[in-house]
């Protein structure tokens, strides 16, 4: 499957870690920054849980699918169980794709915390839902896409 520009344009609003890691080489965000390096963590960067959308949207549908069997409104955690260190996250893509990604330390924004991930556990309880894919996993998807949508913009470009 081609990346298009509506694609492009639903992509625009949003600014997760690995978005924006999609998003830089292509001109749709002016770099990458990461947030604060002065948190109690291993690396002093925050950490995020980092979801694969696949396994978003899996767990969306089963979760829509026991609401309408339950004809009822039901709140699931949607994650992984554990978080990754910011910096972690752009170490492993450089890794897995061969790349080394510019990014720049910024100040922590006021409403940032060290630590912000989810449990799951009710998630997998009720609707049998987990994710499936891994960090290293999810790194791989992004490089590739975003090499995809990198060599359709070179070629409508040179239309």
């Amino acid at each position: 499957m081609r990346a298009n520009s509506s694609v492009r344009i639903q992509m625009a609003s949003l600014t997760t870690l690995c978005l924006t890691l999609h998003r830089q080489p292509i001109g749709m965000c002016k770099e990458l920054c990461i947030y604060g390096n002065d948190y109690n963590t291993p690396d002093s960067t925050s950490v995020r849980d980092n979801i694969q959308m696949v396994d978003l949207a899996k767990g969306h549908v089963c979760a829509l699918k026991t609401i309408l069997e339950q004809n009822g409104l039901a709140i699931y955690n949607l994650t992984i169980d554990h978080g990754y260190l910011v910096l972690d996250v752009v170490i492993v893509f450089d890794k897995v794709n061969g790349m080394k990604e510019p990014y720049v330390i910024k100040d922590r924004r006021p409403e940032d915390i060290a630590t912000c991930y989810c449990n799951p556990a009710k998630a997998k309880a009720e609707l049998g839902w987990e994710h499936s894919l891994e960090l290293r996993q999810c790194v791989v998807i992004v490089g590739t896409s975003r090499r995809t949508i990198l060599m359709d913009t070179k070629l409508n470009d040179n239309k």
